[in-house]
């Protein structure tokens, strides 16, 4: 049995498998050319090989997916199964890793487009999803919807296609996302694909029957390499590759990897690894020469004002990100700008604030300057003067920027290093920006003209982190998050008289929104997972939702809107989620409130007069009913 062994090889199979005795999650490589592992004769043939792998503790990262990008070879990208991520490996000794976006639920397939520098992945709650890579702030969209459970993905830029392993489907599209086409059906749902680019061909293994089939990328051509399931070997592949006339087929459940030939379907050799107890999760050939883009894409983007889909060498198409809408030359971006009728969210993990239509579901993207270090924890509306005004918490900085294109950004206050800003909430009327700093356990203001002011210091285990006001009662409230979790309320005009609302089965309130025509106050408790409610003078506690993965929740007079890591989630006043708000692909949402149009507020208002009114009338019908009932006794 022959031993290999060699760090980080320039040409090379990539792996991502958990090593359970270890408690590693790692990327193994399998040194030389693949060629060099095949035997020319010997069905039987088998290796053991030794690999050098680079590893990272599981706790904190489980590799799923993988891809190369073929420009860039010394660099390999991972989906991360703990913290959903996508992850930026620079596969040198040292090892450096970047966790470069933060995707949206369950990655199942990614692929590099080297042509334009897109990365495509599936996600089987969203679909499939496109974004760039190689730059800091990669910009992201969906780019086909309603698939149902897609995985397996791989690109040939060159011709200028995507495939896909879908239900019992394989389909096929161009790069763009459009001229969907099935190429192949009645597969089992666990069938798993791959992409020869130099042969043009499509491998499919279904694993139920056991059944690999080639094919080329139109779906003609099919020829089946083999049937018995015996001949590929025992247990589940978790993905397969191809390369220079093989397959090469990673089982999932073992410390194995199988190789067959591409035209005769014969099994050639049997890698073994040297540690025994393992998961592997991805496969991918890894390739010592780089290829550089030679369509349009390649010079400026080919003039596309964000993001570039190259179609062939002398054509492109323009797409926007997340949040932009493609203007009607084609080539410009921009975002909605809503004045109305809108959830202003902030989402830490693309760093960026949106507006999402409470109608429509659409999104816009609220254009923010990127700065070093930023980190966007909250957003407000001025709806008098169409201005956001956000809290930079990585930079210490307040800033605001009117509603419309072109605006310029304002820093309205700059706070010290070692203030940590969480929250705040605005008077429109005084046009005053209140704050609660969670470093310095203090609640403050910002006035318009840059005044500042350090209004309630709290003891140093009272850490306020929410925020909410209501200036017509001249009350502010807010959430404890310390030591002793509370949530309490102030006169805005004497702090000193304060009032514990509630401070008994807490742990971590981290949203809080008012219903002031209604008296009432509502909460997340993230760490419970859980919506409740109290009257504003702190009687009448309620459970709302009892099961519920959220940070944040805002309302209008007939829905709570509770914003979880991915989606916004849209709940009656009774605690029942009717609805999903938007697309499910935001990366970490953590504030969220709600802003009405004149027209939603006079609608809301008389239903709640109609139902106020109807209400009164029963209970009045009830007394004098039990008042009769009495007499006649």
């Amino acid at each position: 049995m022959s031993t290999i062994r060699r760090l980080f090889p320039e040409s090379s199979l990539r792996l991502s498998v958990e090593d359970q005795d270890a408690g590693t999650s790692c990327i193994y490589s399998l040194p030389g050319d693949p060629t060099d592992w095949v035997p020319k004769a010997s069905l039987d043939s088998e290796y053991e090989v030794a690999l050098d792998p680079f590893c990272v503790d599981s706790s904190s990262i489980q590799l799923g997916a993988l891809a190369v990008n073929p420009s860039q070879p010394d660099i390999v990208l991972a989906s991360d199964r703990l913290d959903q991520s996508i992850m930026y490996f620079q596969m040198t000794a040292d090892g450096d890793v970047e966790s470069f976006f933060q995707s949206a639920l369950n990655v199942t397939g990614i692929a590099v487009d080297y042509q334009s520098q897109n990365l495509y992945y599936t996600d089987p709650e969203v679909g499939i999803m496109m974004m760039e890579v190689g730059v800091s702030q990669p910009r992201y969209d969906v780019l086909i919807k309603g698939l149902d459970d897609p995985h397996d993905i791989f690109v040939d830029p060159d011709q200028g296609y995507l495939f896909w392993a879908e239900k019992n489907t394989v389909k096929r599209a161009k790069l763009s996302g459009s001229s969907v086409k099935t190429i192949l059906t009645g597969i089992s749902r666990d069938s798993l694909i791959t992409l020869d680019t130099e042969s043009r061909l499509l491998f499919v293994l279904d694993q139920t029957t056991g059944c690999m089939r080639s094919m080329k990328y139109d779906g003609s051509g099919v020829k089946t390499l083999f049937t018995d399931p015996a001949n590929y070997t025992e247990g589940m592949f978790s993905g397969l590759t191809a390369d220079q006339g093989y397959i090469f087929g990673a089982v999932a459940d073992k410390a194995e990897i199988a190789i067959w030939d591409q035209v005769t379907g014969k099994r050639l050799v049997h890698l073994s690894f040297l540690s025994a107890n393992v998961k592997q999760f991805g496969i991918t050939v890894n390739k010592a020469e780089s290829r550089s883009s030679t369509g349009r894409c390649a010079q400026k983007k080919g003039g596309c004002s964000q993001m570039c889909i190259h179609e062939s060498s002398a054509s492109r198409t323009c797409k926007c990100e997340f949040g932009y809408s493609l203007q009607a030359d084609g080539v410009s971006c921009q975002p909605g700008y809503p004045e109305i009728n809108f959830a202003l969210v902030t989402d830490i993990g693309s760093d960026a604030v949106y507006q999402v239509d409470i109608h429509s579901g659409s999104v816009s993207k609220f254009p923010i300057a990127h700065q070093a270090n930023r980190r966007i924890e909250d957003a407000v509306y001025d709806s008098v003067n169409k201005v956001i005004i956000w809290i930079d918490t990585g930079n210490g900085a307040l800033k605001s920027k009117m509603l419309t294109p072109n605006a310029a950004e304002i820093t309205l206050f700059t706070f010290g290093e070692d203030s940590v800003i969480e929250s705040i909430a605005y008077d429109e009327k005084e046009h005053i920006v209140y704050y609660t700093n969670s470093e310095l356990s203090q609640i403050g203001k910002v006035s318009a003209n840059g005044g500042h002011e350090i209004i309630l210091n709290l003891t140093a285990d009272e850490l306020p982190l929410k925020l909410q006001l209501d200036t017509a009662a001249g009350y502010m409230y807010w959430t404890n998050v310390g030591s002793r979790p509370s949530i309490e309320r102030a006169l805005m005009s004497d702090v000193s008289k304060r009032e514990v609302l509630v401070n008994d089965e807490l742990e971590n309130p981290t949203g809080l929104a008012l219903n002031v025509s209604e008296f009432r106050l509502y909460w997340i408790d993230s760490e419970k997972q859980r919506i409740e409610m109290v009257y504003l003078n702190g009687s009448g506690r309620e459970m709302v939702e009892p099961d519920t993965e959220a940070y944040s929740v805002s309302l209008d007079p007939d829905f709570l809107f509770v914003a979880r890591q991915h989606d916004i989630r849209r709940y009656s006043a009774s605690g029942h989620a009717t609805s999903t708000l938007g697309p499910k692909i935001f990366s970490m949402l953590n504030s969220i409130r709600v802003y009405l149009g004149e027209d939603d507020k006079d609608s809301s208002d008389a239903s709640r007069l109609v139902t106020d009114l109807t209400n009164h009338m029963m209970m009045m019908m009830m007394m004098c009913i039990t008042w009769l009932l009495r007499q006649l006794a």
